[in-house]
This record gives structure tokens, sequence and C-alpha cells, in this order.
């Protein structure tokens, strides 16, 4: 017998450090809808078509490019690309259709792969050095960026999120010819 009482459909995003992956816990209590088909939609980054795809229910999901359709079904985890770096919009539906949860992330693993690729290269005597000094200072500013585009987007202000990822980018360029 179904479980009877309020449906909340609820999901949480996992940091990876993965450029080719996202992963998306689901955390709903499903109740009466539990053995119902739920889908996972998901817009890229620049919008257009959403992508939809089956969710699995309290699990974790698995989101690469495989999944998302940009390379194919087959390929094993070394063809996988990456995913871009941006804003996501992220829903799950359950059926009937108007149990719905969506919200948005900000998928920055690219950018903050290269961001940590320059810190490293600081190294750990970089007071001695003027330059290093300001590779680090002008690092922490692209790092307070990258938190302020994620807090942004935690408070739906997406403009700001735009604002202060794209700036972050722009600083990063600066120091990192072959960054995206």
């Amino acid at each position: 017998m179904s479980e009877i009482g309020k449906i909340n459909i609820d999901f949480q995003i996992l940091k990876t450090h993965d450029p080719k992956v996202i992963l998306i816990a689901d955390t709903s209590d499903w109740k009466h809808i539990a053995d119902k088909t739920s889908v996972l939609e998901i817009t890229m980054p620049g919008g257009g078509v959403p992508r939809e795809l089956i969710w699995n229910k309290h699990k974790i999901n698995i989101v690469n490019s495989s999944t998302l359709g940009i390379t194919p079904k087959a390929c094993d985890a070394t063809q996988l690309v990456e995913l871009p770096d941006g804003v996501y919009t992220i829903a799950v539906k359950g059926e009937p259709n108007y149990f719905c949860k969506e919200r948005f992330y900000l998928r920055t693993e690219r950018l903050e792969l290269e961001v940590g690729k320059l810190y490293l290269s600081l190294g750990v005597d970089f007071d001695k050095n003027l330059e290093k000094q300001k590779l680090r200072d002008d690092l922490l500013k692209i790092d307070s960026m990258i938190k302020a585009a994620n807090f942004a987007t935690m408070l739906g202000e997406l403009d700001k999120t735009a604002m202060y990822f794209k700036e972050a980018q722009k600083r990063l360029k600066s120091f990192c010819k072959s960054c995206n």
C-alpha cells in the first residue's frame, strides 16, 4: 500500500570537481507516487531545449555528456567530454507533472581547476616574490567572484550570477592563455 501524505520533491547537487560529471542526489519524500515514473530536466548554459532523462528515485543520478546526448550512449568513460561551466536549470518532475522542484546550479568545475593550477604554480614560498604575491592576490579576487556568483545563484539573482561568473572567467584568462 502506498504511503499517504504530502509529497516533497527535492534534490541536492553534489560537488564533484570533475568537469565531465554532475551528480544529483534525490532527497525527495515521494509518498504515494513512489512507484510512478519521474523525470529530470536539464537545461544547459545558454538555454535551449531541456534534455529529459529518467529520474532514479532515492539514488544519486549521474549526468554526463552521454546521458545528455552530447556523446554517443554507448561510449566508454574515456570518450566523455567536459560539460560546460555556467548556469544550469535543473528540474525533477513527478507523475503527475504538477509535483516539481526546479533550481539553478552554477557549475564552476573547469574554472576552479584552472584557478587551482595557478595556485599550485605559486609554490609554498610565494611571500618572497612580489610577482607571486600579486598573482596570489589576483587569484583571491577570482575566488571571491566565484563565491559571489554561487551565492547569487542560490538567491536566484541570475543577472548577478552572470556578472560575477563572467568577470571571474575574464580575470582568469588574463593569467592563463589556455583556459576556457
